[in-house]
């Protein structure tokens, strides 16, 4: 685009040049004779005069043409690099968001009890004065603390996804299926509370798990 610019710019410039020079006639010389038969050649030196005035003025405005013409065609430059900028960076964004999710969706493959856990993972609800043995109590304890991970790595893909195409209706249902899953511990969420997500997409989950 920006080449196809300039080179129009270039053809109106020598457009402009060819009318002019198209446009200049050298008007003939007046002579005129004396009684000993000389020729007087004032005329021609006032013609010359004004071509030359002339030839200036056609040379300043085509300058003044061509410079209006590279502005134009700079300021165009600028416009189309800055929109170029913008759509690469979303769509830099839009790419990672989808292979975030890809990730997550892999995750999800390899730990289906996290993906769809029991509401006693999700609660956490551990009783350490139980008969229960303590090599149980601590592995229930390494549970819940990959399960919070998932989760963390699921509401990271959810973001990035939301913040890209998150006003598109199919991904907020796919979003909202699986936040729906992890409802309880959503609810009573840390970082949820303490707004370490963006504030939109905060009040999306927040939305989701009331319903």
């Amino acid at each position: 685009m920006r080449k196809l610019l300039f080179i129009i710019s270039v053809f109106m410039i020598f457009n402009v040049a060819a009318h002019a020079d198209g446009g200049q006639s050298n008007a003939p010389s007046v002579s005129l004779s004396s009684p000993n038969n000389n020729n007087v050649t004032i005329s021609i030196t006032k013609d010359k005069d004004r071509n030359e005035v002339d030839d200036k003025t056609w040379v300043d405005i085509i300058s003044a043409i061509g410079s209006l013409g590279s502005f134009a065609v700079a300021f165009v430059a600028v416009v189309y690099t800055y929109f170029q900028y913008k759509n690469n960076k979303k769509e830099n964004r839009r790419s990672q968001a989808y292979q975030n999710y890809s990730l997550f969706l892999q995750l999800a493959f390899d730990n289906p009890k996290f993906s769809n856990p029991t509401e006693n993972l999700m609660c956490n609800s551990i009783d350490e004065d139980s008969n229960i043995a303590k090599e149980e109590i601590s592995a229930a304890k390494n549970e819940n603390l990959k399960y919070k991970y998932f989760v963390a790595n699921m509401l990271f893909a959810f973001e990035q996804i939301f913040l890209v195409i998150g006003n598109e209706p199919d991904w907020q249902a796919v979003m909202r299926d699986h936040l729906l899953r992890h409802k309880s511990y959503l609810s009573n969420s840390k970082s949820i509370q303490n707004g370490h997500w963006n504030v939109n997409f905060r009040d999306f989950i927040k939305s989701t798990i009331q319903e």
